[in-house]
């Protein structure tokens, strides 16, 4: 069965914030810079993440 776009997104974006973070420094970045650092929009993080805090959360099972 194939993998739903939200199934393949959702960690990109989450990989994305890490890779803003390892690059900006320990507070959370803004959409705009996790959007830049994975080459996608804001519109589209907003999209899959509606809240920073959910966003944030994601980060943290990623890093567990």
């Amino acid at each position: 069965m194939a993998k739903k776009i939200r199934d393949i997104r959702r960690p990109e974006i989450v990989r994305a914030l890490f890779d803003a973070i390892m690059k900006l420094g320990v507070s959370l970045p803004s959409y705009d810079q996790v959007a830049g650092e994975g080459g996608m929009t804001r519109q589209l993080i907003r999209h899959y993440f509606k809240d920073p805090d959910e966003l944030a959360l994601a980060l943290c099972d990623y890093l567990a």
